[in-house]
């Protein structure tokens, strides 16, 4: 009982409590001091921003995030969140153009980078640019029996587009297209639609329309009925002699008549008016009118579309067979001999430009050749820019120094 109590006593005393209160701040702050000085690692994904990027100028789709991995002590680390940090890429006093650019993460001080991927982006800049292209108005789905659309306008009847010039350069057509049933319930006549673009490729919301929406004024008949018809294009005129039309196009191919039963099925395409191509060097696109298909028939859509020209270039050879070879140019010997003194020359180009030239000029540069003998290359002179040269036979010649 003696022992027990002793130990009782040891146990109780002031001394005892204060060792074993020394003993567990000490392995507290060993904890604390290893956890704060320790360090470790953490991920962020992180919005990627792109700086500097000049007046009238945009980027074509570039990455939106980057993943990033950092390092510091364990304290500091705990803290860090997603605002403390950011990623750039400087594009400052950059054009037009493709370029491959490094990613710049932004840290807190005390805070190192380990990764971040990817390093680097590919970035592409479009100038920002206009263009206006008419509106084309798409009914969609069929009029109930009976009924028929008459007269049908567009207000306003094109639409500006701004945006990247890479991105507008693939828009082939804005239309509205309202419901055939739709107009059928509409007791007005007027209807607000919004309007729709049509790109090759993936559509990019960076373009803007204006106006965003078209007001449509319709009128619909119940009694007349309607067929679907080809549009057929006419042309006059010659294209310019260096080129030849190699097609005639119509956007909307085809148009609605309507009337009666028995005038219809006699109608088999609709005319439009003559286009003028004369003199064209290259494609072009021209309004014209669908012309009146007959009493008692009404078409639709009328009174425009638009008539495609496609032209290709007329490309001929042609081959001077004896061209004499010049010598140009000064050296240490007053006078060369050329042997072959003549070459075959064979051009190719237009047409018209290639048919009016005539023979170019052929030539050796002797300027500082200080070898009595020597083998140079045949070069011309008096060619149009655009003319080819297909084949100078032979195309090296010897030249020789003529010495008293």
């Amino acid at each position: 009982m003696r022992k027990n109590s002793r130990y009782e006593n040891i146990l109780d005393s002031r001394f005892f409590l204060q060792i074993i209160s020394v003993g567990l701040a000490m392995l507290l702050w060993f904890y604390v001091a290893g956890d704060r000085t320790s360090e470790t690692v953490k991920s962020f994904r992180l919005p990627l921003e792109y700086q500097g990027l000049g007046p009238g100028l945009s980027l074509n789709n570039p990455s939106s995030f980057v993943d990033v991995q950092v390092t510091g002590k364990v304290a500091p680390l705990r803290g860090l969140t997603q605002e403390n940090l950011s990623c750039f890429v400087a594009i400052r006093d950059l054009g037009p153009g493709k370029y491959t650019l490094p990613v710049t993460p932004v840290l807190p001080s005390g805070i190192s980078l380990v990764t971040v991927s990817p390093s680097s982006v590919r970035v592409e800049i479009s100038r920002n640019v206009e263009k206006t292209m008419p509106i084309t108005l798409r009914v969609q789905g069929d009029f109930p029996e009976g009924y028929a659309l008459v007269a049908a306008s567009l207000d306003p009847p094109e639409v500006l587009l701004k945006g990247p010039d890479t991105s507008l350069g693939r828009i082939s057509e804005v239309w509205a297209a309202p419901r055939a049933q739709d107009l059928v319930d509409d007791g007005d006549g007027v209807m607000s639609l919004p309007l729709s673009a049509q790109f090759s490729g993936l559509r990019d919301d960076r373009v803007w329309m204006e106006p965003k929406d078209v007001r449509l004024r319709f009128e619909l008949s119940r009694e007349l009925p309607q067929k679907q018809v080809p549009l057929r294009a006419h042309v006059f005129g010659d294209v310019d002699p260096n080129y030849t039309l190699a097609m005639v196009t119509v956007r909307p191919p085809t148009a609605t008549v309507w009337g009666p039963s028995s005038v219809l099925a006699g109608v088999s395409f609709l005319d439009i008016e003559s286009v003028d191509v004369s003199g064209l060097r290259g494609n072009a696109t021209f309004s014209a009118n669908i012309l009146s298909p007959g009493e008692g028939l009404t078409v639709y859509p009328f009174p425009t579309v638009q008539v495609q020209a496609t032209v290709r270039p007329v490309l001929i050879s042609r081959t001077f067979s004896s061209v004499p070879v010049d010598v140009e140019g000064r050296s240490i010997y007053p006078r060369w001999k050329v042997d072959p003194n003549k070459v075959k020359v064979t051009l190719r180009g237009l047409v018209g430009v290639l048919s009016g030239d005539g023979a170019p000029r052929a030539y050796v540069e002797v300027t500082n050749l200080v070898s009595r003998r020597v083998t140079v290359p045949v070069r011309l002179r008096g060619r149009s820019a655009d003319v080819e040269v297909v084949e100078i036979s032979p195309p090296m010649v010897t030249v020789y120094a003529l010495v008293e």
